[in-house]
């Protein structure tokens, strides 16, 4: 345990880094993106909380990143955003099953924008296709063999935990 709670501090800057990212990319601001870095450091769940349910915080870094990453894909256009987006999507995927209920409406706003415009020729929907096929291959890279390996039981899991038993109550 101590070495896992060691190794999960990590997380704590790599956090701090993307906040600051995807705030200075939302507000056009290093002030802000400081500020909001310092008031989310300033949470006793940042460093309490964090080491029991490890997670939660764990999800936390990869929605952030993940949103960050949409933002700077410019709405699918630029692969390498493109490409961290879906490896992102994809750990938090591995964090927890309902990692896309915190993703899925900037995703689809970034898709629709992109995608239900029209394409200015046949090298830009080809651009389109393989932007969007380098997000799946992503997601799939990294929680793929997770939930090849062992799907059912997360199934079964998700299943049971949805009945009205007393357990549940």
């Amino acid at each position: 345990m101590g070495p896992a709670l060691y190794a999960y501090t990590l997380l704590i800057p790599i956090f701090c880094i993307y906040l600051f990212l995807l705030a200075r990319s939302l507000f056009l601001s290093e002030e802000i993106a400081i500020f909001a870095v310092a008031i989310s450091t300033a949470f006793p769940l940042m460093y309490g909380m964090w080491r029991n349910v490890m997670a939660e915080f764990g999800i936390t870094v990869a929605v952030t990143a993940c949103l960050y990453h949409l933002i700077r894909s410019d709405s699918f256009r630029i692969r390498k955003h493109v490409w961290l987006a879906g490896l992102f999507f994809g750990w938090g995927m591995l964090w927890k099953i309902s990692f896309p209920v915190f993703v899925l409406g900037p995703l689809m706003y970034v898709v629709t924008r992109r995608y239900f415009s029209l394409p200015s020729g046949p090298a830009e929907a080809r651009s389109r296709l393989n932007n969007l096929v380098s997000f799946g291959a992503a997601v799939l890279l990294v929680a793929g063999p997770f939930y090849l390996i062992g799907g059912r039981e997360v199934i079964r899991f998700a299943a049971s935990s949805a009945l009205a038993t007393q357990y549940n109550e």
